[in-house]
């Protein structure tokens, strides 16, 4: 299978038009026209990264979160970044990547993550004149506030972190994958009772609770996670010599 044959088919599972404006998705190093070996799924393209690719004889990768995010002003050796690119390119190792059109997309990060805390009821949480977009919000059975923290320790990440409203049980729940406080705002005018993301800085803690909300930090990595295992395996039906590194 050709790059582009297969890049067919991750612009049906995530649309590139999904993303949100000056992000960096798609193919990043590579030429389209390359026959793919073998393919590596990871959340982020580390040195480590890289070693387990060459070592597992991969020549593309498909990344959730791009190792470009700023213009690359010269190739310096000194800077990690720089070296991934070096090695990445003299193992002829091709990347694409799925970053927010990922998050957006049906099925994609924030639809796993409500899937995995058992929402129901689900709708975007930000809609774009009418397509998928980023964060979703749902309804669980109600239940205490320590109980609803509980349910996220189990499902998501046992080193959470929260503020301490607790004045009310959780029923509507809104999530974001990854860094979600810019989505606060739309948080607050649906009324929820907890607001599941990552990122979150302390005043902001103290601004939920303002706001009466439950505001749970379960971890960037751990609350996208899931998403990425589940690209992994819709890319595995169609190409199945395909490994992945958490």
């Amino acid at each position: 299978m050709k790059i582009k044959e297969l890049v067919n088919v991750l612009e049906n599972i995530a649309p590139k038009n999904l993303a949100m404006p000056d992000d960096v998705i798609g193919l990043l190093l590579g030429d389209e026209e390359n026959e793919i070996q073998k393919i590596l799924v990871c959340m982020d393209i580390t040195s480590e990264t890289i070693d387990y690719a060459i070592k597992k004889n991969v020549n593309f990768i498909v990344s959730h979160h791009p190792f470009i995010f700023y213009p690359i002003k010269n190739l310096n050796f000194k800077n990690y970044e720089s070296r991934n690119i070096a090695n990445l390119i003299k193992n002829n190792i091709s990347v694409y990547s799925m970053h927010t059109n990922l998050d957006c997309a049906n099925g994609g990060i924030n639809d796993c993550l409500a899937k995995i805390i058992d929402l129901s009821n689900i709708e975007y949480l930000t809609p774009l004149e009418g397509v998928p977009a980023l964060g979703r919000i749902g309804c669980i059975d109600s239940m205490q506030p320590i109980q609803f923290i509980e349910l996220i320790r189990e499902k998501v990440n046992p080193n959470l972190r929260h503020n301490n409203f607790f004045k009310k049980d959780i029923q509507k729940v809104c999530v974001c994958g990854g860094a979600g406080m810019s989505l606060f705002d739309n948080v607050i005018m649906t009324k929820t009772d907890a607001f599941v993301t990552s990122d979150v800085k302390h005043h902001q803690f103290i601004m939920a609770k303002e706001h009466e909300i439950l505001l749970i930090d379960a971890g960037h990595f751990e609350t996208e996670i899931f998403g990425v295992k589940t690209l992994c395996k819709k890319i595995s039906k169609v190409f199945k010599d395909t490994v992945f590194y958490e």
